[in-house]
């Protein structure tokens, strides 16, 4: 009984397939090996803004390793396994974490900062973790802010080169006096936090053209639910949950400057 199924198994096993078929199976493999490479390894994504120019341009195509601090399933809010942590320094990709807000689960990218537990705090476009300010060697003249003009608060930035872990990477911001980001008029010392705390398994995040991101800084709320200038130091809304992190910036795979081609992320 059991040798006539295992004939009758054979035989069906070796009938040919149809070319449907054939092309259908196909297509199944590599839409499943897609999907388990975008998951769980590589992600690609397309920089949407200029905020974080010099380093990444607007339209810039990268991958994003899903699995640099650990496993996370499709849609999940947390990982299911763990075994990396964030570094300063890393440019990472989140849904913005704030409820309330129009731009809520959209995909930001940023630089974090500060990590659980560190004391951030900006002053004068100085960035001081714990109370010590972060390396920095400023760049001599004037540089391109870069962008669409109609974005940018100024056309003309300082920049300045700065290091993080084994990070070394170049920020800009426009040069001292008044300007305009978004509807939002400020000088530069009325966009300084003051110092906080960042809260545990979470991250503080900036972009490195500093007077052009909407970031950490930012993510404050007023009375009536709107976004405000005014600074309120709030870190639960200013910050990143660990878990939120769709992975890490590692590869350039297309630019409009061919130079910059398949160029590590730094």
């Amino acid at each position: 009984m059991l040798s006539e199924w295992w004939q009758r198994y054979k035989n069906r096993a070796r009938k040919p397939k149809s070319t449907f078929r054939q092309y259908a199976e196909s297509i199944a493999w590599a839409v499943g090996v897609a999907l388990l490479i975008r998951s769980f390894l590589f992600e690609p994504f397309q920089i949407p803004t200029g905020s974080m120019i010099p380093t990444l341009q607007i339209g810039d195509h990268i991958f994003v390793s899903k699995s640099t601090y650990g496993i996370k399933l499709p849609f999940a809010s947390d990982y299911l396994v763990r075994w990396g942590q964030p570094e300063r320094g890393d440019i990472v990709v989140f849904p913005f974490p704030v409820k309330g807000h129009h731009d809520y689960g959209k995909d930001f990218i940023k630089r974090v900062v500060g990590l659980p537990g560190d004391r951030v705090r900006l002053q004068g476009n100085r960035l001081y973790v714990n109370g010590e300010p972060i390396a920095t060697v400023r760049h001599p003249g004037l540089h391109d802010c870069g962008g669409n003009s109609e974005s940018r608060p100024c056309s003309s930035c300082v920049q300045q080169k700065e290091k993080m872990s084994q990070h070394e990477f170049i920020t800009q911001h426009c040069p001292e006096g008044d300007y305009q980001f978004g509807e939002w008029p400020r000088t530069l010392s009325g966009v300084d936090p003051v110092e906080f705390v960042v809260p545990q398994d979470r991250v503080f995040v900036m972009g490195d053209n500093r007077d052009n991101s909407a970031d950490g800084r930012f993510w404050t709320r007023d009375v009536a639910d709107q976004f405000t200038p005014q600074f309120r130091p709030n870190p639960e809304t200013q910050t990143v949950p660990i878990g939120l992190l769709k992975g890490r910036a590692v590869l350039i795979w297309w630019a409009e400057d061919k130079s910059r081609l398949f160029s590590l992320v730094d």
